[in-house]
């Protein structure tokens, strides 16, 4: 005789499976933990593996908490919680301990952000821009010389994050 019992998993009435993201807490949202250094490519990809997981609005400040007695609210807890999993999972353990305390996803999405941006950090953009300046193809492949340069490129371009209102600025850019 076999075992006839059986588990079933089921979702909310509200959420389909499509719009409910991965419930893994332990999950990182980035291959490098955010170490201090390394926030712009930490944010990067921290808000790709977000977005692709439909949970954007949770770091954007678009995700409102409704009232605690609402029926909604359970739910939005348990999601609130597990995109807090998701960024503290992705931090280094001395970085976890500056944001641990945020109540929301969005409040340690932001507190990173101001604590790490350093967009105002001119002698940051001066060494940038002069290791662009400085840097040598020696004996390396023009490929491997190119990386180099493009990867300060884009740590400088990172710095000085632009705002498209329309396909034309895009384009505009690029030029």
């Amino acid at each position: 005789m076999g075992d006839d019992s059986k588990v079933v998993v089921s979702a909310s009435a509200s959420t389909t499976k499509e719009e409910r993201p991965s419930c893994d807490y332990s999950t990182s949202v980035t291959f490098d933990k955010l170490n201090g250094s390394n926030y712009a490519s930490w944010y990067r990809g921290a808000r790709i593996t977000i977005t692709s997981r439909r949970m954007t609005s949770w770091i954007n400040g678009k995700k409102h908490a409704p009232s605690s007695d609402a029926a909604a609210y359970a739910e939005w807890k348990e999601d609130n919680c597990l995109v807090q999993s998701w960024l503290l999972n992705s931090m280094t353990k001395p970085v976890r301990a500056l944001f641990e305390h945020g109540d929301t996803a969005f409040d340690i999405w932001e507190a990173a952000r101001k604590t790490y941006t350093v967009t105002q950090n001119s002698s940051w953009l001066f060494q940038l821009r002069r290791q662009s300046i400085l840097t040598c193809q020696n004996d390396e492949s023009v490929k491997v010389f190119y990386e180099k340069l493009h990867a300060v490129w884009q740590k400088i371009d990172c710095m000085h994050p632009h705002e498209f209102k329309c396909v034309d600025d895009g384009a505009h850019r690029l030029k």
